[in-house]
């Protein structure tokens, strides 16, 4: 479909290319173009296949696509673009999907392959497990054998099971629930095992939410193996930096007309200040001031910190704009300049409530080996949060971005930003 719908778009925008590559080229350039759009707007995400959602993202994706198709084929390519027939493709393209999608769903729902799980363990082990599968819709695997088993008094037993585990055809993975001196003799007895479809782990649960769930659950494994920032890792946090600096120096131009726009309404509003700073902890527990477009009334915290609500009264009436378009965030640029921030990272907080966090979330200030960002794995997967059980969830995705950290999950979570901000999804 989406080839036809970049050949369509290219017979729209002027002659055949002179040269079959430069045919190819140009549609593969379209089809890139609308994949990034539907990735953006969360369309190739299992929860976004059916209902409103559905047929919202894949409106705003159309819109989106075809606006970027008309400017770059006009101001990069050069091209006459018929707008009448450009669009008809578009539309006609993202109407199909619309119909298509509730038949994939369907089809993933009911006949889709799924990863079969072998759990070898404790019966609290597959009561965790089941929480995970309830958490996860549609979930990806089902566990179809569960062995109880006291690791302690199941030594000798252990590598026999697991071998003839290993060897049958029905399980694509095994997880295996040992303490680490059962692991070590495990390892020792059955080698190789680590590098087949047996996966022991001190807690399986936590390997589980973290595949699956795109999360760490940090409260009963400890905090995770935080990334280094030296050899590899520390090169690619420079590339980081460097690409992050030059997108921020661009976004400050390219926003400038929004931000005077802003700087006028708000004086418009009530007359007070325009801008409004806040101390924030960054990396490494040190403290910063983070720069934001005022959005609540002056003084709003007299009577001390909490976190913002919705229909929260301290907030003025352009800042409730502001708030809902994210708007407000555009000066933290500023903060990406200037080093104390990243454009994607864990979203810095207050210290009064740093402090508070850090007693009930074990593992907290993990958070703070990285930069905090603008945006970041949390503030795509969790709504907005306003209390200590949804930091904790925001913990557990802030967790797995510091764990599996790339420059490609970066890209895919800048694309994502695209959803939350169109959509005002968690805005507060």
């Amino acid at each position: 479909m989406l080839l036809i719908a970049a050949e369509t778009g290219r017979r729209a925008a002027g002659p055949w290319a002179p040269t079959l590559v430069g045919h190819v080229g140009t549609m593969l350039f379209h089809v890139a173009l609308i994949m990034l759009c539907l990735f953006a707007m969360g369309l190739y995400q299992r929860r976004y296949m059916r209902g409103r959602a559905l047929i919202q993202n894949i409106t705003i994706a159309a819109g989106m696509s075809l606006v970027l198709w008309l400017v770059l084929d006009n101001l990069i390519m050069g091209n006459r673009t018929s707008f009448v027939r450009i669009s008809a493709a578009h539309f006609g393209l993202f109407a199909l999907m619309g119909l298509t999608r509730p038949i994939v769903c369907f089809y993933c729902r009911n006949f889709a392959s799924k990863r079969r799980l072998a759990l070898v363990g404790s019966p609290a082990l597959a009561q965790h497990v089941q929480q995970i599968t309830d958490s996860i819709t549609p979930s990806e695997f089902v566990v179809v054998a569960h062995h109880p088993m006291d690791c302690a008094a199941g030594r000798d037993e252990m590598p026999k099971m697991l071998q003839s585990l290993r060897d049958s055809a029905e399980y694509d993975e095994i997880y295996v629930e040992m303490g680490s001196a059962d692991l070590d003799l495990l390892v020792e007895k059955l080698p190789g095992c680590k590098l087949g479809r047996i996966s022991p782990q001190t807690a399986p649960s936590i390997a589980l939410f973290e595949r699956y769930g795109r999360w760490i659950e940090q409260e009963t494994g400890g905090p995770p193996a935080l990334p280094s920032l030296s050899g590899t890792n520390y090169r690619f946090f420079w590339v980081k930096r460097v690409l992050e600096t030059l997108i921020a120096g661009f976004g400050v131009l390219l926003v400038l007309p929004v931000i005077v726009l802003t700087m006028i309404a708000i004086k418009l509003d009530d007359g007070g200040s325009v801008f409004y700073r806040q101390t924030r902890v960054g990396k490494n527990g040190r403290h910063f001031s983070v720069l934001k477009f005022r959005s609540m009334i002056e003084n709003a915290e007299t009577d001390g910190a909490r976190w913002a609500s919705v229909g929260d009264c301290r907030v003025t009436r352009i800042g409730e704009f502001l708030r809902k378009s994210r708007i407000d965030e555009i000066p933290q640029l500023f903060n990406v300049l200037k080093g104390d921030m990243a454009l994607v990272g864990p979203r810095p907080e207050r210290p009064e409530f740093v402090e508070q966090l850090a007693r009930d979330i074990p593992g907290y200030e993990g958070r703070h080996v990285v930069r905090p960002g603008l945006t970041g794995w949390a503030q795509i997967s969790y709504s907005y949060g306003s209390s200590l059980e949804d930091a904790r969830w925001k913990t557990r995705f802030d967790f797995y971005y510091i764990k599996n950290w790339t420059i490609w999950l970066d890209l895919a979570i800048v694309a994502q930003t695209v959803r939350v901000v169109l959509l005002a999804e968690g805005s507060r």
